[in-house]
């Protein structure tokens, strides 16, 4: 390992008195006298806890003695005493129980020691007992063990219990009886002797008292004595140890003619890192020359290279002034030289940046140019540094700014500013030395300097730059007015998503101005969530800057806007490229669909509920087949069973039962809007008068019903059955919602209905008059979650058997065939309010349903039966042929068709049913037609009379129309009529 020294004593001149000054700075006395005072605190501290320790173990030791011997006399004491009471309760014993029991009561009472005594006999029951209650008892509990052993050996054997705050020496002594002296029992007796245990406790006290005392006096004296004896040469351990220990130089203190080193611990790690001691040559050096000997040490190679600075000196000399002992002293200098090389090499490229700098600098100094570079001559068009050095700035400005004061105020306020704040940035008009003038720039820089007004300038042309900023304001101005025209929303922001602008539209549907916005991050402007679940969903901007793709934001989402109402919006977001290509920003583009989506949810909802209606009708058509057979069968079981009453009553049941389900199906198919629609005027105040009578006498008295009939015409063409059946289901409802009593009110007004509410409303409305009935209730109300399914048929929240859920769905199919509407609108806890929509007409048309309870026509001829249903053929046939008719039957249209192609001159009449797998009803009767346009057809259906119903019935062929479930009486009044006015010869 190389080094290298640099003789440095003969320029630098270290007096001993400088040595011995920089001696007494080495280290830190203060700490060093606190280190003492800590060793000395310690060695106290062990000290008397020995003692300490010693002390508490001779007094527990003589504690634990005394308390055995104390103890062991104690019992002996005791075991006399029990043995002496043993012997005298024998001879009391011996008189009787009684002597035996005054005698304990009188001990137990007289003695405090004596706790208790129990007296047992050799069949372990208790003679005696201090407890009188357990005299006579059997003697339990882990006695028994004892008892048992003392009988068995006629030993007394002693315990010790836990009792209270003292312990109970418990004796058991056999007590004898009788001429031969044997034992009679055993005498258990519990003695306490608190006085015993009360003074060894205290003793105990006193010792341990004692024992900390000695300890605390032992601990102060050791402390005062280590002080005294040990400090002075403590004190100079510890400076020296400091000095060696916590000093960051290296130093070596070495004696003459010894090879023995004293090192500081910076010194010695460096040895054991190193393997080289690099003051040695210095020591020598003295040795030699009995001088202060410094030197520049170079160290080590490559990375480990370091430099010292290195002081070698006599720390003690003898009478001759030779050295008897020297210090060596090595100071680390090399992150001080590296420093030094630092600053010249940044003092290099400072001038190599000033030089070379793309921007104009100037150096001020008291108002004039003293240096500017290259860049600053070209900018100025001088020749060279000379035509700017000592030159104001005004000198290079024209006599005004463009604001009208004069280029020397201006340019003094400004340096003013730039001395207070430290730097300043701004633009100012220049005139270079040609005359032209520019715009530039500047950034100024105040240097703090004594008695000086240093600035450093960088200035920069800017007239390009000023040129493009006129343009691009015009641009922004052309985009401004551009988006301000656009009606839809659109919002920019940066590619970290935040705003950089947005039209007025979008302050308008997101309810933050341009001012506030800006700035924003998107996701706190447009913030948007899932209308189902309202959950938070990405902003387009995010998923743009993600795929560097055009994104269009989901159908369902939910914009809240910044005072938290919320609409519907549509939105797609495109990438902002520059010429590069990159993504600088996204535009986002959307609007509010809020009408839009309420009018698609109103056509969802129609479509939903026309879709449940057909379900409806279809499972009404096909339970309206099974009740044909299960009524007509019983029909024909009551006809056949006249003379057995009983059996007969059982038919009539069934027919009951089956009329209950064909009323069941009437309301899915009044749902469904195939029922059958009886078309007359209608007053309908009339109808919520008789309603509200009829429920003035059914429903609860706690219950208070309103009425307000505020519309001036009421009429409406339609079903009054229905229609009354439709306010009822809802005041019945209103009625389950107010268990504890309420208020029910029955309202209503004239409206005129415009386009946008008919819209609105998936036009299932007509524009026109309407009358508006409201029914409103005060109960519970109806939660939001179910709200909009409250007109499903079979949806109900009531409980198992009370109730159908074909209510509300009744009413919906009753109001839709009346060409109108009905709606809800409820809070929890705020009651429901059902609105009707009807439209004001006056169209007539009547119909009167046959009784079914009258006696069927009896007649002849011959009659095709057409019905896909096997039972429903069977029952149809056997009908007919109890009231006389001759019967064909065929599954469907094409076997029926063959079979009147061939009979037709035979059949006097056909049943058709409407709906049939192959040809439907109507088909079949176009077919037949082909073959017999005089035919005559009865059409049978599950579903009631609907429109197309009509259209068919009014052709002369079709002669009526028999609605399933039909009973005896209905078809046979139905074929009666449809024949009897055909010729003799076809009837028969």
């Amino acid at each position: 390992m190389a080094v290298k020294r640099s003789r440095m004593g003969t320029a630098i001149e270290i007096s001993m008195e400088e040595m011995k000054e920089k001696k007494e700075k080495i280290g830190s006395i203060e700490s060093s006298v606190r280190a003492a005072q800590r060793l000395n605190l310690r060695m106290a501290l062990c000290y008397s806890s020995l003692v300490l320790g010693l002390m508490l173990g001779v007094a527990l030791v003589g504690a634990y003695l005394y308390h055995n011997i104390l103890f062991h006399s104690n019992r002996e004491m005791n075991r006399m005493l029990t043995t002496v009471l043993s012997d005298s309760i024998s001879r009391v014993s011996f008189s009787g129980k009684y002597q035996s029991r005054q005698f304990i009561e009188h001990l137990v009472k007289n003695e405090p020691r004596i706790n208790y005594i129990i007296i047992v006999d050799r069949n372990r029951k208790i003679i005696a007992h201090s407890n009188v209650e357990l005299n006579d008892k059997v003697l339990d509990g882990d006695r028994q063990k004892i008892f048992v052993d003392v009988m068995d050996t006629g030993k007394s054997m002693i315990r010790q219990l836990d009792q209270s705050r003292y312990y109970v020496t418990e004796i058991a002594v056999p007590y004898r009886g009788g001429f031969e002296h044997e034992i009679c029992g055993v005498v258990f007796t519990g003695i306490t002797n608190p006085e015993m245990y009360q003074g060894l406790r205290m003793t105990m006290t006193n010792i341990i008292f004692l024992v900390v005392i000695i300890g605390i006096l032992s601990l102060i004296i050791t402390y005062l004595i280590s002080n005294w004896l040990a400090a002075p040469v403590k004190d100079l351990a510890l400076e020296l140890k400091g000095i060696l220990d916590y000093s960051p130089m290296m130093i070596c203190v070495t004696e003459k003619n010894s090879s023995d080193l004293h090192c500081s611990e910076s010194y010695r790690k460096f040895l054991m890192l190193r393997k080289e001691n690099f003051l040695l040559p210095e020591i020598s050096e003295v040795n030699r020359s009995w001088d202060v000997v410094v030197d520049q040490v170079e160290t080590g190679e490559g990375d480990q290279r370091e430099t010292f600075l290195t002081t070698t000196f006599p720390l003690d000399v003898d009478r001759a002034g030779r050295p008897v002992q020297i210090c060596a002293i090595g100071m680390d200098i090399t992150d001080q030289l590296k420093m030094d090389e630092a600053l010249k090499e940044s003092e290099f490229r400072y001038r190599e940046l000033f030089e070379k700098s793309y921007d104009a600098l100037f150096i001020i100094d008291n108002g004039l140019f003293v240096d500017c570079n290259e860049a600053a001559i070209q900018m100025l068009r001088a020749r060279s540094k000379e035509d700017i050095i000592n030159k104001s700035p005004v000198d290079f400005s024209p006599e005004k700014q463009p604001d009208g004061r004069l280029s020397r105020d201006v340019a003094q306020e400004l340096t003013q500013n730039a001395l207070r704040f430290g730097a300043l940035r701004f633009e100012f008009l220049h005139q270079r030395i040609n005359g032209e003038i520019f715009n530039a720039e500047i950034f100024i820089t105040a240097i703090p300097a004594k008695n000086h007004k240093i600035y450093h300038v960088a200035m920069r042309d800017i007239t390009d730059r000023t040129n493009a900023v006129k343009a691009l304001r015009e641009q922004e101005e052309n985009l401004r007015i551009t988006l301000n025209s656009i009606g839809d929303a659109v919002i920019s922001t940066d590619c970290n998503n935040h705003i950089v602008r947005m039209n007025p539209v979008a302050e308008k549907l997101t309810g933050w101005n341009l001012h506030s916005a800006v700035g924003k991050h998107i996701d706190e402007v447009f913030r948007i969530v899932d209308a189902d679940t309202g959950e938070h969903i990405s902003t387009p901007p995010e998923k743009v800057l993600h795929s560097g793709k055009v994104v269009v934001l989901s159908s369902n989402a939910v914009l809240i806007r910044r005072d938290e109402t919320r609409i519907h919006v549509a939105d797609s977001g495109a990438p902002i490229l520059n010429e590069a290509g990159e993504i600088v920003g996204v535009v986002l583009v959307f609007r509010d669909v809020t009408e839009q989506r309420t009018v698609e949810e109103q056509l969802r909802q129609s479509q939903k509920m026309d879709s449940i209606g057909q379900l409806a009708g279809g499972i009404a058509h096909d339970f309206n087949n099974m009740l044909t057979g299960i009524m007509g069968a019983a029909d024909v079981l009551v006809r056949k069973l006249s003379g057995e009453q009983k059996m007969r009553q059982y038919a009539e049941i069934i027919v009951s039962a089956a009329q209950k389900a064909s009323a069941l199906t009437r309301k899915l198919l009044d749902f469904s809007r195939k029922g059958k629609l009886v078309s007359t005027n209608v007053d309908l105040h009339a109808i919520i008068r008789d309603t509200i009578l009829l429920l003035e006498r059914s429903i609860d008295r706690r219950i208070e019903i309103r009425q307000h009939l505020a519309a001036d015409r009421f009429v409406v063409n339609g079903d009054p059955v229905q229609l009354q059946n439709a306010l009822i289901n809802l005041c019945i409802n209103a009625r389950d919602a107010m268990p504890q009593g309420g208020t029910l009110m029955l309202s209503s007004q004239n409206v005129d209905l415009d386009w946008d509410f008919c819209h609105l409303h998936g036009g299932q409305l007509q524009m026109g008059k309407y009358i508006k009935v409201v029914v409103k209730d005060s109960g519970h109300g109806i939660p939001p979650a179910i709200l909009p399914r409250i007109f499903e048929p079979f949806f109900t929240t009531k409980d198992m058997g009370e109730g159908t859920g074909l209510g509300l769905s009744a009413v919906y199919g009753a109001i839709s065939a009346h060409r109108g509407i009905v709606e809800c609108s409820s809070k929890p806890d705020h009651g429901a309010e059902f609105t009707i929509y009807l439209p004001i007409e006056v169209t007539a048309e009547e119909g009167a349903p046959s009784d079914p309870t009258q006696q069927p026509q009896t007649g002849n001829g011959q009659i095709l039966v057409i019905d896909d249903e096997e039972f429903v053929r069977r029952l149809a046939q056997d009908i007919l042929q109890d009231l006389g008719y001759k019967v064909m039957v065929a599954p469907d249209g094409i076997v029926g068709s063959n079979i009147f192609a061939r009979e037709k001159d035979h059949i006097d009449l056909v049943i058709i049913d409407m709906v049939m797998p192959g040809l439907s009803g109507r088909e079949t009767f176009q077919k037949l037609m082909e073959y017999d346009p005089d035919v005559r057809v009865i059409f049978s259906s599950g579903f009631t009379r609907d429109q197309g119903m009509e259209d068919l019935l009014d052709r002369n062929n079709v002669r009526g129309f028999v609605q399933k479930p039909f009973r005896i009486a209905d078809l046979g009044d139905a074929v009666a009529a449809a024949i009897k006015d055909l010729p003799p010869h076809k009837a028969t």
